[in-house]
């Protein structure tokens, strides 16, 4: 997927890091961990093309797509609204499509009128993370990710990318997050790269054994209490996060059935009219369009009525 050898980056003048040796293999979720001013940011950007290698190589594959994901917003357009700003970057797809793409980022009703200028910093990463997802890359480069999102914010995140199915390199300062997303982890400090297999608990684990053995032998292990309140605790955070997940579920099915039901009204009383119901092209076309949103409410109204049973055998 991604090969680097004898890298070096930074910018004309400032070295960040030289020498760096790494592989990323297809289908990895891997985290950038390293102290601020190491080089996290700039080797995405490097790999991205956005900033020349300072020295060394990156291979890519040959089918290899790349999706970035910056800190700052820089994208978006402040004069359009938010269902536009996505529609306008993805013109061959319904809007039915695109405002379930936004839905799926927490962006329902008459959210999708908001203006780009008017939103929030959270707002604003979840849109161009909508965005992202419909891309269709295969290897996403997320640079913080959750910074501004809020706790529904960063759920919404980790389902688009538990269904992800391609390969994933990351900066995150976020713990629960990493340890949802990441398979393994790179860290960049002093100029070299170490890569640990595991999540961020398995890295500050190794990490801490490591530093243990250095100072004085073997390290002790860590104590079972520790350990099972730490399953505990995930295991607890894991059942509030499904049970949130499953009432966005239910919200978002609940919007997206009010519109089309607004969209079958319109279009039944377009048909009422002369000038549609006298132009055989005209009604044909407004019949097919019923067809297919008929066909997509029953749809979700099915869907709807399992998660409202399931929420009930839950209570």
């Amino acid at each position: 997927m991604l090969k680097a050898r004898d890298l070096t980056i930074g910018y004309p003048g400032t070295v960040l890091a030289r020498g760096l040796n790494f592989e990323i293999n297809k289908g990895e979720r891997v985290v950038l961990i390293g102290p601020n001013g190491a080089g996290k940011s700039t080797l995405l950007k490097t790999i991205t093309g956005l900033l020349p290698p300072l020295g060394g190589s990156i291979r890519q594959g040959s089918l290899v797509q790349i999706g970035y994901y910056e800190q700052e917003q820089q994208g978006l357009h402040r004069d359009k609204d938010v269902l536009h700003e996505l529609w306008d970057q993805f013109p061959h797809m319904n809007e039915l499509d695109i405002r379930k793409a936004l839905g799926g980022f927490l962006f329902s009703g008459d959210d999708v009128n908001k203006s780009v200028a008017g939103l929030s910093g959270g707002e604003k990463s979840r849109l161009a993370l909508a965005a992202l997802m419909l891309r269709k890359a295969n290897f996403l480069l997320l640079d913080e990710p959750t910074n501004h999102l809020d706790l529904p914010g960063k759920e919404a995140l980790e389902d688009a990318l538990a269904d992800y199915p391609g390969t994933i390199l990351f900066i995150s300062h976020d713990r629960y997050f990493i340890n949802k997303v990441a398979s393994r982890a790179l860290e960049l400090s002093l100029g070299d790269v170490i890569s640990y297999q595991g999540n961020y608990d398995y890295y500050l684990n190794k990490k801490t054994r490591l530093q243990g053995t250095a100072k004085s032998g073997p390290a002790k292990p860590e104590r079972s209490a520790d350990t099972g309140e730490k399953i505990q605790y995930y295991q607890k955070k894991e059942e509030e996060r499904k049970k949130r997940k499953h009432q966005r579920e239910i919200a978002n099915l609940e919007q997206s059935i009010a519109h089309q039901e607004e969209l079958i009204s319109r279009l039944e009383k377009e048909l009422e009219q002369p000038e549609v119901y006298h132009d055989y092209q005209a009604c044909q076309q407004r019949q097919s369009e019923l067809e297919q949103i008929r066909a997509v409410l029953h749809d979700h109204m099915e869907k709807w009525l399992n998660l409202i049973d399931t929420e009930q055998v839950r209570s």
